[in-house]
């Protein structure tokens, strides 16, 4: 899930942009819109624009909002 990648750099695994496009691309199965949020801010968005995304899947999901904090302070370009 979504969730699992972003908890993953947050734990210090490596982060590659571009994989994380197509990991995140992976799940449209499960949630289309929010996948669709998020890689459309990858494609032509600034990082805040990224940042909403992830957070708005964040709260729609149900997750910790205070995840959104970390979020906001990531360079996810």
């Amino acid at each position: 899930m979504i969730i699992d990648l972003i908890l993953d750099r947050k734990d210090g695994h490596g982060y590659n942009a571009r994989n994380f496009y197509f990991d995140v691309m992976e799940y449209r199965y499960l949630t289309p819109e929010d996948c669709d949020a998020i890689t459309r801010a990858m494609d032509g968005g600034t990082n805040e624009d990224i940042s909403g995304a992830l957070c708005a899947y964040i709260i729609r999901q149900g997750y910790n909002p205070a995840l959104c904090a970390w979020i906001c302070r990531q360079d996810w370009l």
